[in-house]
């Protein structure tokens, strides 16, 4: 798995959240439902995650994430991810 650091800069110059990108697998649903689809997660940062996937939620929904993040990541053990976003 290859894992690059990226520099973010908005329109206006300003540094934004240190981006990683990375290509693994990611398994999501939309809250409140059992079926998991998967989905090739691009990149990540504090704030977001960047997926692409062929059944795309309409934005504002709730979904629940699940996905492992490399070691060279957090400099510790591989660690599996559970968490909500919404779609933007």
């Amino acid at each position: 798995m290859s894992l690059n650091r990226v520099v973010n800069r908005s329109s206006t110059g300003v540094a934004r959240s240190q981006r990683y990108e990375f290509g693994t697998v990611l398994r999501y649903r939309t809250r409140g439902v059992t079926e998991r689809c998967d989905a090739a997660m691009e990149s990540i940062s504090i704030s977001w995650v960047l997926l692409r996937t062929d059944q795309s939620p309409e934005p504002n929904t709730v979904i629940e994430m699940r996905f492992v993040l490399p070691i060279e990541l957090n400099g510790e053990c591989t660690a599996e991810v559970l968490c909500r976003g919404s779609v933007v």
